[in-house]
């Protein structure tokens, strides 16, 4: 019974709550939202796009898919016994000064009533998306309905005349101020061709876009790689055959391999052609960008997704500097002029026209999405660079020369980005030594089989004993040099040795033992509490004494120094100490004896009141010369340094 009843009671509980959710039920209304058309507008119009004149592509682009449209259904398959060869597809754009109106015209499908006001005049809605899913053809460049949008934000007022290729389909004009009223009425004042003729009545602040050099400009930017001829007042604008486009010259042979597409291509063409080839690439590029300067170009190779050219800059790079620049074309149409970012970020120096079937523009068409389509571009993109610049770098002498006298820095840095282009350029690239530019086998061959770097400034006795020897060394101050040089001795199993660091002076300067009596009277000649005292033998033989700074040590009392403090960013001053805490409390500076000098085997013999002049003569000098490798020494700190010099030979006189 007890059980029965908290049953009932339950029940009771249940049936209210159901009784109170079903009255909410009840009161709740479904409506539908509401759309404020002018504020839709205003917002689509003054956002959307980044500049007005971006209308003229859009409305361009609606002209070149009416052209496919009426093309796919002209078809047997489509049109049955009503099929007929279309006109050869045309677009052309005409302008009038006094007028202020610009007018677009095709010979495309043209629009039934029904069209004009199922697609035409409704916001996000368009016949290509219909036509590309009936159809599934890549030809179509449209896709969000929201080209013709694009008119109000550069007109006045914009008035279409159509005539559909449909059968019995009759001229029709349409007419809109504002994009939220409009009028459609039957065109009879003159006969209409099959197609369409857009006519914009440009704003006032847009009138310039009715002067015929602005307007080719602007239009040719746009349209320079659309397959349809595109004419501007008569004048064809896109007449040239992009590279990538020509059958005659197998530009892009396809390729599993990214690395042997140009090599294949170089050998199927005779000298002739490949010099015609690279004329015609490099005339490309100038058309394309009329500043550009390139010293050589490299094709993308033509995988399915994409294909394109490459160039070198010719205006020079410095290190990490960044003048990326790539502009992109989706089906013939620019999108945008400059993706960089499909670009490598260590590419700095090159520049680029890519076009892709696969790419989606964003909504505004001036931009392309980072989907997974744009992360196998890159990737192309970055395979084909590579393998030009192997390409380049192997075969094109001069253009390799030209190159390298503009970016080696900044190429030295591109082959840190991956092995594969680093053990391809590695011996190639030139870095900076104590003789000049010099490639690392070249430092190789001249120096003692070892490779010598400086991290500090170059100068003192390093710089001394590298031009006595005849031993390169480079300077690790320029960008990537350090890393350059630590991987490619590591990949090559070479010695790099680096003076200024305890395990860089242990290696040149190894200590030798000396009798007791020796190291006494050379501690009684040359011993200083800030400077540490090192027994060696090296060449040259005539240089008696070499002091090398201690970077490293320096470096710990720098970033331990009160102003250091000041003026470093505490979570940077952590991460400095973080670096040098496994550092000892070292000299600052290491003043080595050349056992191999003469000079020095007649100074521990000579007499000590002669000895001890000698030696502070030799320790100033040395200390002179070591001046120009630390950025530490003031003028004043070299006036003393001359001071003692000329007390010391006062005294042997």
């Amino acid at each position: 019974m007890r059980w029965s009843g908290s049953i009932r009671v339950a029940r009771q509980i249940v049936s209210r709550r159901e009784l109170i959710r079903l009255s909410i039920v009840r009161k709740l209304e479904v409506l539908s939202p509401g759309v404020d058309l002018s504020g839709l507008l205003e917002v689509l119009g003054n956002n959307l796009y980044s500049t007005p004149e971006v209308a003229l592509r859009e409305l361009i682009q609606n002209a070149h898919d009416s052209c496919v449209r009426r093309r796919i259904e002209s078809a047997p398959e489509n049109a049955g016994h009503r099929a007929e060869r279309p006109p050869a597809p045309r677009i052309e754009i005409s302008s009038d000064p006094l007028t202020t109106i610009v007018s677009i015209i095709d010979n495309g499908a043209g629009l039934t009533h029904d069209e004009i006001v199922r697609y035409l005049a409704t916001i996000g809605a368009g016949y290509t998306r219909v036509l590309r899913r009936q159809s599934e053809t890549a030809d179509l460049i449209g896709a969000f309905g929201l080209g013709f949008l694009s008119a109000y934000v550069a007109s006045k007022s914009v008035t279409v005349f159509t005539r559909s290729s449909r059968d019995g389909s009759r001229p029709l004009r349409f007419y809109s101020k504002d994009g939220q009223r409009y009028t459609i009425d039957d065109y009879t004042e003159q006969p209409l061709e099959i197609g369409t003729r857009v006519e914009l009545k440009l704003k006032s602040e847009l009138e310039y876009l009715a002067h015929g050099p602005n307007l080719e400009a602007i239009v040719r930017r746009y349209c320079l790689l659309l397959p349809l001829p595109v004419f501007v007042n008569d004048l064809h604008i896109n007449e040239l055959t992009p590279p990538w486009r020509n059958p005659d010259e197998s530009l892009n042979p396809k390729t599993s391999d990214p690395f042997e597409f140009e090599e294949q291509a170089q050998a199927e063409r005779p000298a002739p052609q490949q010099l015609r080839t690279k004329r015609q690439r490099l005339e490309f590029v100038r058309r394309v960008d009329a500043r550009a300067d390139p010293l050589c170009t490299m094709p993308v190779a033509e995988t399915g997704n994409g294909r394109g050219l490459l160039w070198i800059h010719g205006e020079a790079s410095f290190g990490s500097e960044d003048r990326r620049q790539l502009a992109v074309y989706v089906r013939g149409m620019l999108v945008c002029k400059n993706e960089r970012d499909l670009l490598p970020y260590w590419a700095g120096y090159v520049g680029g026209v890519y076009e892709s079937e696969t790419l989606t523009p964003t909504a505004s068409r001036e931009s392309v999405q980072q989907d997974s389509e744009y992360l196998l571009a890159k990737a192309e993109i970055e395979e084909s660079l590579i393998a030009g610049l192997i390409h380049v770098a192997r075969t094109e002498n001069e253009a390799w020369e030209s190159i390298l006298n503009r970016h080696n820095d900044a190429l030295i840095g591109s082959a840190l980005s991956g092995e594969v282009l680093f053990l391809c350029l590695r011996d190639h690239l030139r870095l900076h030594t104590s003789e000049g530019l010099m490639t690392v086998s070249a430092m190789l061959q001249r120096g003692d089989g070892r490779l010598h770097l400086s991290t500090g400034d170059f100068g003192g006795a390093e710089e001394i004993i590298a031009r006595a020897t005849g031993t390169p060394v480079a300077d690790g101050r320029y960008y990537g040099t350090t890393a350059f040089l630590q991987r490619y001795a590591q990949s090559e199993k070479v010695e790099l040795l680096t003076p200024g660091t305890e395990t860089g002076n242990t290696r040149i300067f190894p200590e030798i033992p000396v009798s007791p009596e020796e190291r006494t009277r050379i501690m009684a000649l040359f011993r200083r509490e800030d400077r540490k005292l090192l027994i060696s033998c090296f060449e040259p033989r005539h240089l008696p004494l070499a002091i090398v700074p201690n970077r490293e040590a320096r470096l710990k009392r720098l970033i331990e120094s009160d102003e250091t403090k000041r003026r470093i960013a505490s979570a940077a001053l952590r991460l400095a100490k973080m670096h040098t805490a496994r550092l000892d409390d070292a000299e600052l500076e290491t003043l080595i004896i050349n056992m191999n000098s003469p000079l020095i085997s007649e100074l521990l013999a000579a007499p000590e009141h002669r000895a001890i002049p000698a030696a502070r003569a030799l320790a100033a000098f040395s200390e002179m010369i070591a001046v120009r490798s630390s950025a530490n020494e003031s003028t004043a700190s070299l006036s003393d340094r001359l001071e003692e010099l000329n007390a010391a030979f006062r005294a042997l006189l």
